[in-house]
């Protein structure tokens, strides 16, 4: 066996190598752009839930809902991230512990939810958090509701390996703007 084929084989191997290399890393992008979009839409569904139920509160003759007590459990409640246990709306003289509504996860990612204000000016967080990662980073989505207008804005970018949806906050999402 001379040189040439020995230097064929080599070459065929290296092509080989190189072109899994780049398949694989085709592969990992694109699942990462895919988590990315998809914890984005789901971020945006439970805003559009949460602006819907807020805004045919009115319609309803119900302005009571409006008021101080907007908490994230209660919208937790809304979206189906947890059930309302019975007991604690049957036993309002005994102190019951309830299950947080405040966070819950799938396929995709984990999710929170964070309430800044009170009433109409309330202002509506859905946090979410990627699963799948990328040079160290994971994506991640906030998704901003105003209440008294409705109006919904929606901020993606990637955050550190190292950030858990209980340290994701809103803030994360102002420091470096979009």
């Amino acid at each position: 066996m001379g040189v040439q084929p020995i230097l064929l084989i080599i070459l065929s191997v290296i092509i080989i190598v190189a072109a899994t290399a780049v398949g694989i890393q085709m592969f990992s992008n694109q699942s990462f752009i895919t988590n990315k979009s998809a914890i984005e839409a789901e971020a945006q569904s439970y805003a559009n839930q949460i602006a819907q139920y807020y805004k045919t509160l009115p319609l309803q003759g119900d302005t009571e809902e409006l008021g101080d007590n907007i908490t994230a459990d209660e919208i937790g409640y809304l979206l189906g991230w947890a059930t309302r246990p019975e007991s604690a709306v049957e036993k309002e003289t005994e102190t019951v512990t309830i299950p947080s509504a405040t966070s819950t996860s799938n396929d995709n990612g984990f999710y929170k939810v964070i309430v800044v204000g009170s009433g109409t000016e309330a202002n509506v967080y859905v946090l979410g958090l990627g699963k799948k990662e990328k040079n160290k980073n994971h994506p991640a989505v906030r998704t901003a509701i105003k209440l008294s207008t409705g109006e919904i804005s929606t901020i993606v970018k990637s955050v550190a390996k190292s950030t858990t949806i209980e340290t994701l906050s809103a803030a994360v999402f102002d420091e470096e703007g979009k």
